[in-house]
């Protein structure tokens, strides 16, 4: 076990959530179903720590460090090692299927935890509340 942080989701959420952790020094592993929701998630982190140098929050030679910590995988089982799995998928019932799917699960979990609230059945939240 180390101290590698997964994160299933590369859309909004996870890239972000992957952000902060290899910006506190984390090595991630940010996992997605789409090599393509992938590469924009790094796209997304590449931009944003760029923001923050041109700002100067944080130093320009920090910038390669903090993605050189970002790894990306299609397949959930690169989250075995992981001390912390952090699920920020998609809503999606299919997305979750793949999640959850026992097959699927990493073998030497510690700790898991969601991004939001979904519903106990998978489905979608109600937004009228």
């Amino acid at each position: 076990m180390s101290d590698r942080i997964a994160v299933v989701g590369a859309g909004q959420m996870g890239n972000g959530i992957a952000h902060v952790f290899a910006q506190s020094g984390f090595d991630v592993v940010m996992i997605d179903v789409s090599q393509d929701a992938l590469d924009k998630g790094r796209a997304t982190v590449a931009k944003n720590i760029e923001r923050q140098v041109k700002k100067g929050t944080i130093p320009a030679e920090e910038q390669v460090k903090i993605l050189s910590r970002i790894d990306l995988n299609l397949d959930i089982e690169a989250a075995s090692e992981a001390a912390l799995i952090i699920e920020a998928a998609s809503e999606d019932a299919s997305s979750r299927i793949w999640i959850v799917s026992p097959s699927r699960q990493p073998s030497s979990r510690r700790t898991r935890a969601r991004s939001r609230s979904p519903r106990s059945d998978g489905g979608p939240r109600d937004q009228t509340k």
